[in-house]
């Protein structure tokens, strides 16, 4: 089930954000800020301010597009870093943070872009080593 959360419009299109039903948006609550993603590992690590309120839990919310809405990913965390694991190297996420209250939600942070870095390639296996001749140690004299 998904809540629509109408914040109006911007030069005649219409804005909507789409948050998972049970995180109906809150009024007057402003998203976490300064979201930021960051390798760790194979995964992708997300990090944000906590937001002041008593039983504050957080969503992180992915999608492929920056403009799609994103699913939600976790299970109420008490904050972050939270790390995602479920992500393929090259492919680039937008992430964002919902703060929930025990009475709503804020509204969803803005997004932040990330692309899972391209595993280093292989290393070149080593040249083939072809027999190579040892000069030969002659005795006699030198005339």
């Amino acid at each position: 089930m998904w809540t629509i959360n109408y914040p109006g419009s911007l030069t005649g299109l219409l804005l909507l954000t789409l948050i998972p039903a049970g995180l109906a948006a809150q009024k007057g609550g402003a998203p976490p800020a300064n979201v930021v993603v960051q390798a760790s590992g194979s995964g992708a690590a997300v990090a944000w301010d906590l937001v002041k309120g008593r039983g504050v839990t957080y969503r992180v919310l992915r999608a492929l597009d920056a403009k799609a809405p994103g699913l939600d990913i976790t299970r109420p965390v008490d904050g972050g870093p939270l790390l995602d694991q479920q992500v393929a190297p090259g492919t680039t996420y937008f992430y964002q943070v919902v703060a929930v209250y025990p009475d709503g939600t804020t509204g969803v942070s803005p997004s932040v872009g990330y692309t899972v870095p391209a595993p280093p390639p292989a290393p070149s296996p080593a040249p083939a080593i072809s027999s190579i001749s040892s000069p030969r140690a002659t005795t006699g004299s030198l005339k």
